[in-house]
């Protein structure tokens, strides 16, 4: 129903059709016709007003702004030919008079909305036809965004390339409009881009940058649209946050066979947008010119091995983000010295020994001899533990005078207590987990649910074959010294040369390791569940004993009891909540 410059074709049809009817209806007269009118006395006046009869449009249209609607009607008078028409719009008082039934009417953009057309014939007597009507509703149909321009992020010094495009349904876009920031407008008229218009953007800055930008029409309408850049700045710094400048490296392990160890370093940066996901390449070494790549990633903290202690390292740190700005730093750490040894204790380079456990002809507990051995180093005191150093570690007092003796009368629970407390102390795991206590530690104590996590790095009882292996070494013989009973006061506390006492540690000659009371003075608790067949079944590596059993291994004699128990290889058993004065324990400490 919409009759515009695009549709004035069939306006065009109507036009002819109605010239045509005029034509006819001047060429043929007809016969003079006889009025009936009782009001005309003269009888040459018709009686009925002229009609219309057919018009276009017949109802309701729309109309683009600037364009023109062609508007045809036809009428009919018996009494008179039709010697016009009179237009009205929107009832206004004025109106528009056409000889013809076409009239032709341009709508502006200060027409848009809907109007009333009204339109009346007149005949040659001045009567004039009832009314007909119909609306136009005039519309600004204006440009559009072809395709809207995505916000986006770039890196600061990127030079972007937008498309604006723009079109129009029922016209052409004549001119593109383009702006930033605080900054005017561009156009596109010395380019004569009508159809799309591609523009660089820039920020050296960095930041955002609201873009705006428009399209225009023949008929003066405008498509409006913005977008945002992100001129995404890069960081501006960055540095190495532990350990940071003027501190040391502090080792969180060492390797004390390898004389290397483990340090943690961690890295911060600066972004002064803060929405970038950054990599870091860290390179280490011991000179400037000679440094290697040791991490290369986005976690902002790395654990760098096999370093060396009391050693200066050069190091240097890339930083860059996902557009590619980036930023560098450099500098000098130092690593911590060698973390000294376990206090009291010597280091057996046990990894990868094996050694003949047990000895034949005598008790069938300690029988057969087999192959045991080992997967890691240990530490073992090199004493047996003192009444003063289970004080300073469990925080009871100790008698002044027996400072340097055994600690004796107390319980297996007992010592696994003290290793837990000594573990603690200086701040490593726990070996020992239990679920109740019953007394205090030191007197006797009784543990239930006692379990064992053989791979946490704290103190522990030895196995039976840590103790055998660092009591003999790599020996056969009886004793740790030899075969020679004669030479047994030299090395070793027992009934016959002990006076019937116990005696303080460290008087007797060491064994090969530097370890003392090895043999005599106090039996020592092991770790394992005594079992008298154990030795049959028994892992050739790292052997822990039996899971369960009502008695603890006890080993290397006591001032007590005779020579024959200070052999490398006997073995003997005691309750674990049971005491005596005959016995005590030294602790282990695995290397990991």
């Amino acid at each position: 129903m919409t009759m515009s410059r695009k549709n004035a074709g069939v306006a065009g049809r109507v036009a002819p059709a109605i010239a045509a009817a005029v034509m006819v209806a001047c060429a043929w007269i007809g016969p003079e016709r006889e009025w009936d009118n009782p009001y005309d006395r003269e009888g040459s006046n018709p009686a009925d007003a002229p009609a219309i009869t057919n018009m276009y449009p017949d109802g309701n249209t729309v109309v683009p702004i600037n364009d023109s609607l062609l508007m045809a009607v036809e009428a009919s008078g018996e009494n008179g030919y039709i010697t016009g028409y009179r237009w009205f719009f929107d009832d206004e008082d004025g109106f528009v008079t056409t000889d013809q039934g076409i009239y032709s009417r341009a709508w502006g953009i200060g027409d848009t909305g809907v109007h009333r057309v009204m339109v009346r014939a007149v005949n040659e007597w001045g009567m004039i036809s009832d009314p007909e009507e119909f609306t136009v509703t005039v519309r600004g149909f204006a440009p559009y965004i072809v395709t809207a321009v995505t916000d986006t992020v770039v890196g600061q010094r990127a030079e972007v390339e937008k498309n604006l495009s723009a079109g129009d349904s029922n016209g052409v876009i004549t001119m593109y409009f383009w702006g930033s920031g605080e900054n005017g407008w561009d156009d596109s008229a010395a380019a004569g881009d009508t159809e799309a218009v591609t523009e660089s953007f820039a920020k050296p800055g960095g930041g955002a940058l609201q873009v705006r930008w428009a399209a225009r029409d023949d008929d003066g309408l405008f498509a409006l649209d913005t977008f945002i850049l992100f001129f995404n700045r890069g960081p501006d710094s960055a540095r190495l946050s532990c350990p940071s400048s003027g501190d040391t490296a502090h080792f969180l392990s060492y390797d004390i066979i390898k004389n290397i160890g483990r340090i943690s370093c961690s890295f911060s940066v600066s972004d002064p947008d803060s929405l970038d996901t950054m990599t870091y390449a860290f390179s280490l070494g011991k000179t400037a010119a000679d440094t290697a790549l040791f991490y290369r990633g986005r976690d902002t903290a790395v654990m760098v091995e096999n370093i060396s202690p009391s050693t200066a390292y050069y190091w240097k740190l890339s930083v860059w983000d996902l557009f590619g700005d980036s930023c560098r730093a450099s500098g000098e750490l130092v690593t911590a010295p060698p973390p000294p040894a376990p206090e009291g204790m010597i280091l057996l380079y046990s990894a990868g020994v094996f050694f003949q456990m047990g000895q034949s002809g005598f008790d069938s507990s300690e029988a057969p001899v087999h192959t045991a051995g080992f997967s890691s180093y240990f530490w073992i005191d090199a004493t047996e533990v003192t009444n003063g150093a289970f004080a300073v570690v469990m925080g009871t007092a100790a008698p002044a005078a027996d400072r340097n003796m055994p600690v004796v009368n107390i319980s297996w629970f007992d010592a696994v207590l003290y290793c837990n407390a000594r573990s603690k102390r200086e701040r490593r795991d726990t070996v020992y987990a239990y679920e109740s206590r019953t007394g205090e530690p030191g007197g006797m104590s009784v543990l239930t649910g006692v379990s064992l996590r053989p791979v946490a790095a704290g103190y522990r009882l030895p196995t039976e074959a840590e103790w055998e292996y660092a009591c003999r070494v790599d020996s056969l013989t009886l004793f740790f010294w030899g075969n020679d009973n004669l030479e047994a006061p030299a090395y070793a506390w027992t009934r016959e040369n002990s006076g019937d006492t116990v005696h303080i540690v460290a008087v007797k000659k060491p064994n090969r390791l530097g370890l003392y009371d090895m043999a005599g003075n106090v039996w020592e608790w092991c770790n394992d569940w005594f079992d008298p067949r154990y030795y049959s079944t028994a892992p050739p590596l790292d052997p822990m004993g039996l899971q369960t059993g009502t008695e603890r291994v006890i080993r290397g004699g006591s001032w007590k009891h005779s020579l024959y128990f200070a052999q490398a290889g006997t073995r003997s058993r005691m309750a674990p909540q049971s005491a005596a004065n005959t016995v005590g324990f030294r602790t282990v400490l695995v290397v990991r």
